[in-house]
């Protein structure tokens, strides 16, 4: 069995950007669709608040990542920040993983975990505020408000896939890149 398609779910500075980055390095064949990338094309047509710039942004997620699995070469990395709430992408990764599943190969998700002060830090940086136009206020509204909806049980949500779960207050990126790729080995 091949894994086709890896996706990092977790809240904003959990370090799925820096985790897809360096799998991105090791993988043979690898592409990496963060998250960011994906935001910045829409916010250049709408305001990133609006119902719009939403569905657009879910619209092209979604294109993007049923092309690669219907004729996409080698495996898919891509980062997400999901929540119990985010109902619409639920359905589009559930039916991902099974169309994967049908056609021989596998998916994996890394379950990205941190603890809310270690977020407010990371996410309270100039360089992350600067990104989205946003007060150090907004940012820590954001995460107390939310914070509760990324504790996801995606092993519950996702039964048919592999489910890694990483606190990453407790790893550095590199270890856990290095234990990821040692499981992906046993696929």
């Amino acid at each position: 069995m091949k894994v086709k398609l890896i996706c990092i779910f977790g809240p904003p500075a959990s370090g799925k950007n820096t985790i897809g980055r360096l799998l991105l390095k090791q993988i043979p064949n690898a592409h990496f669709l963060h998250n960011h990338a994906l935001v910045d094309v829409v916010t250049e047509l709408f305001d990133f608040k609006t119902t719009a710039a939403k569905n657009s942004i879910f619209a092209l997620r979604k294109h993007l990542l049923q092309s690669f699995i219907d004729v996409g070469e080698g495996v898919l990395i891509t980062t997400q920040v999901l929540d119990r709430n985010s109902k619409q992408y639920m359905v589009l990764y559930r039916n991902l993983f099974q169309q994967i599943k049908k056609s021989g190969n596998t998916s994996v998700i890394l379950d990205l975990h941190a603890s809310k002060e270690s977020l407010l830090k990371r996410s309270c940086n100039d360089d992350r505020r600067k990104y989205r136009n946003v007060s150090k206020d907004d940012v820590q509204e954001y995460i107390n408000r939310n914070y509760r909806l990324w504790n996801c049980d995606y092993q519950k949500e996702f039964l048919d896939s592999n489910v890694f779960s990483v606190d990453t207050d407790q790893f550095n990126a590199e270890s856990v890149v290095f234990t990821i790729m040692k499981e992906l080995e046993k696929l």
